[in-house]
């Protein structure tokens, strides 16, 4: 368990993919990642109890929007600024509105002065079908949040099936190409 957030740490969310990607009976499911902007200027510039409170004011808006999706999500925070959650059986649309309403909260916290500026937050989503690897979908939803970086201040992608698997593939073209350049 993660101390600042509550919430389950990186090892907790292994596992929790680990199990749900061994389940012969998957659907469709929605991946997110979520990144705060800026973190470690509000811990270098308000210290870290500020810090703490942005980390635990987003844990507490994920958390709230998760409770009211389904039981059956998984959420944690990955590492300092990126959180992640896996919601079982959800489909693109519903994960545009959702990821849309994470960011609209998220937002509200350079309102109330606890984020370090109005640019507060990214979000990388995809839809992943029960075909797609365990480490392929977190390849994908982390290709979705370097876009969302791309558009610039509290951007949010979303990848469908399609977009996921472009991504996928040329991932794999890529490592080819390093492994060949590696040989020569």
């Amino acid at each position: 368990k993660d101390p600042v957030s509550g919430l389950g740490n990186r090892y907790f969310f292994e596992s929790q993919m680990k199990s749900h990607f061994s389940e012969r009976e998957r659907g469709l499911d929605g991946l997110v990642l979520v990144s705060l902007t800026d973190l470690a200027k509000v811990n270098n510039e308000r210290g870290y109890e500020s810090a703490d409170l942005f980390i635990q004011s987003a844990a507490d808006i994920l958390i709230k929007k998760v409770t009211s999706i389904s039981s059956f999500s998984t959420l944690a925070r990955l590492s300092g600024a990126d959180f992640v959650l896996l919601i079982p059986n959800f489909g693109r649309n519903q994960l545009e509105l959702i990821v849309n309403e994470i960011m609209h909260d998220l937002v509200e916290l350079n309102t109330a002065s606890i984020s370090y500026s109005a640019s507060v937050a990214n979000i990388g989503a995809v839809i992943i079908n029960s075909s797609v690897e365990r480490s392929s979908a977190m390849s994908q939803v982390d290709e979705a949040l370097r876009e969302a970086k791309r558009g610039g201040a509290n951007s949010v992608k979303v990848f469908d099936l399609q977009g996921g698997q472009n991504v996928s593939i040329s991932r794999t073209e890529w490592k080819g190409i390093l492994e060949q350049a590696i040989k020569n």
